[in-house]
């Protein structure tokens, strides 16, 4: 086995008592509902040091359920090691003054895999900004970061 993040998951099921049900009456037909609880734990194993390395996705300005804007970006795991990122955005106008930090979602992401991650963009008005997207590996500490031109309608 290589150096990595592996995973695996655990089933646990309570055992219970059967409960015994009466034989229906001659003719008739009784049937019952028995509800079993299951539950799963997922394990991580990292094998060696490391870390995950993050790839960012084509960024997508849309629009949220409660109608406000949010800045939608897919991250991938390219490394070998389960990564664990925070999302920021720093904006700034055309002045180089900023106008805030907006924070996102943090998930957790298994090596060869990506997943979406929204910033909600809260009271920022519409216009012409430059950005810093951040996205920080909570496991590792390493921070990733890019530069981009946002345009908010």
């Amino acid at each position: 086995m290589g150096e990595g993040t592996y995973w695996s998951g655990i089933s646990v099921e309570p055992v219970q008592a059967e409960t015994k049900t009466r034989p229906a009456p001659a003719g008739q037909v009784r049937f019952g509902i028995k509800q079993k609880i299951r539950y799963t734990v997922s394990v991580l194993t990292h094998l060696g040091q490391g870390t995950g390395k993050i790839v960012f996705g084509k960024p997508l300005i849309r629009q949220a359920k409660d109608g406000s804007k949010q800045l939608a970006l897919k991250l991938a795991n390219q490394g070998l090691f389960h990564s664990r990122p925070t999302v920021a955005l720093e904006v700034f106008d055309s002045r180089g003054q900023s106008m805030g930090s907006w924070q996102g979602n943090k998930r957790g992401l298994y090596p060869g895999a990506s997943k979406t991650f929204e910033i909600a963009l809260h009271n920022l008005p519409a216009g012409h900004y430059k950005a810093l997207l951040v996205a920080e590996d909570s496991n590792s500490g390493r921070t990733y970061g890019v530069d981009m031109n946002l345009n908010i309608q």
